[in-house]
């Protein structure tokens, strides 16, 4: 498998993490998850060196899932991490935290331009289109969007497609079985989100 980048953006209950869990992880086999708000179940690690030592002791399996979920939402010991290792898929939830349109943490960016490398797949949720890095966009393979109500997001969108005031017609999910194309839109990479996540 190749590098894939994955931005999925949405306001919150608009059912982009639900997608993520349901749609997108299950696709991937080698999934570490980086979880400030305490939004996925699986095995959990809060503190860094328990991480290393389960990262370690599965890092040559096939398959795992391992899911840090840090004390102090800004610490980026997770990218410093993340950029020595091979084949991994990293889901960053909430990517805004550590990112802004203005300003990247500098071991996010080394992951974002430099992962291929390494074959690291990268997916990047966020509420706010707007409020992160042009870094993370420029460089998704597939952007994928559910309900936007923020004229900033909608804006944001504007270079993709010609009606993003459509986008606040998407209707809210109501969990997993039940999001469906009229919950989200691909708005860029659409053919590959057809061959990689059978959209």
């Amino acid at each position: 498998m190749t590098n894939y980048i994955i931005f999925v953006a949405g306001k919150k209950g608009s059912g982009k993490t639900t997608f993520v869990i349901g749609k997108i992880i299950p696709k991937f086999d080698r999934v570490l998850i980086l979880d400030s708000l305490s939004e996925y179940n699986g095995f959990i690690c809060n503190d860094i060196n328990h991480f290393l030592n389960v990262l370690e002791s599965n890092y040559n399996r096939n398959s795992f899932k391992i899911i840090y979920r840090p004390l102090d939402q800004r610490d980026a010991d997770f990218f410093i991490i993340a950029q020595h290792l091979f084949n991994v898929t990293f889901v960053i939830e909430e990517a805004d935290i550590y990112s802004n349109p203005y300003k990247i943490d500098e071991n996010f960016e080394k992951l974002v331009k430099y992962g291929r490398h390494y074959r690291q797949n990268i997916i990047c949720v966020s509420r706010r289109a707007a409020e992160i890095s042009r870094s993370i966009t420029a460089q998704s393979d597939i952007i994928i969007t559910f309900k936007q109500t923020e004229k900033r997001d909608i804006d944001y969108f504007r270079f993709l497609i010609k009606d993003p005031e459509s986008l606040t017609l998407l209707e809210n999910s109501d969990g997993f079985k039940h999001i469906k194309n009229k919950h989200f839109r691909i708005l860029s990479g659409e053919d590959l989100a057809q061959k990689i996540l059978a959209l």
